[in-house]
């Protein structure tokens, strides 16, 4: 609120003009991945799209978006899992993810089994559209046997891991997957963890970076028959 009000690099004007409607371009290649480091109000900006306040799309312009703010007429809420959810979790899953990589309706009941509050679950009114999940371990590398054995979660463990970032199809590029990011993010340094760790393909490494995750290197998980790339945010 104090930036909008000294007017930050136009901060406020831009604002008013998104508020009419009207998109402003957002140049998001100075982003620090942090809160406190904005040096003008495409970081501002930036930061929003992360957290799913503003929408974006791309311009033929390399690192600069074209933005509008987020429509919140729909009501959009945030919680974790219980055992009721596991159809919906199930066919989320199987809707953003091969056969081959997505988890199977049994698995997911062992893990809301086990750790069912680091699910994070977005609804638009009663129905699931995205949702993020992840054990947590004192083990530092996420392994293949993590995804299988639900029964390994450490509740008092030092790393949350991320087993999956789903949004189904139609509820994509609104910054929801995001919010849970963020979601997952805030809830880690509350309960004391060191950080998180994920593992992703090629293409997801720079989206991931913008959270603050460090690309460690090929993983040595073969999820899938896939080659995954291991990220790791220190809190």
């Amino acid at each position: 609120m104090p930036l909008i009000n000294m007017d930050f690099d136009g901060l406020r004007t831009a604002i008013i003009e998104m508020l009419s409607g009207v998109s402003v371009e957002v140049d998001v290649s100075s982003f620090q991945n942090d809160m406190t480091s904005f040096v003008n109000k495409d970081d501002v900006f930036t930061y929003l799209i992360h957290l799913g306040y503003l929408a974006n799309k791309e311009t033929s312009v390399h690192d600069r978006k074209s933005v509008h703010l987020m429509r919140k007429d729909k009501k959009l809420r945030i919680r974790t899992a219980t055992m009721d959810d596991l159809e919906m979790i199930a066919a989320v899953e199987a809707e953003c993810f091969p056969a081959a990589e997505a988890a199977t309706k049994e698995e997911f009941a062992k893990r809301l089994q086990h750790y069912s509050d680091h699910f994070w679950l977005m609804f638009e009114g009663e129905k699931l559209i995205a949702f993020v999940d992840g054990f947590v371990t004192d083990e530092a590398d996420l392994t293949d046997e993590m995804y299988e054995k639900a029964e390994l979660h450490n509740e008092h463990g030092a790393w949350q891991m991320i087993f999956g970032v789903n949004t189904i199809p139609a509820c994509r590029r609104h910054g929801y997957a995001g919010e849970l990011i963020c979601r997952a993010i805030q809830d880690a340094k509350k309960q004391g963890r060191k950080g998180l760790v994920l593992t992703c393909k090629d293409r997801l490494v720079p989206y991931y970076a913008k959270f603050g995750f460090v690309n460690e290197g090929v993983s040595d998980s073969a999820h899938g028959n896939v080659m995954w790339n291991q990220m790791r945010l220190i809190l």
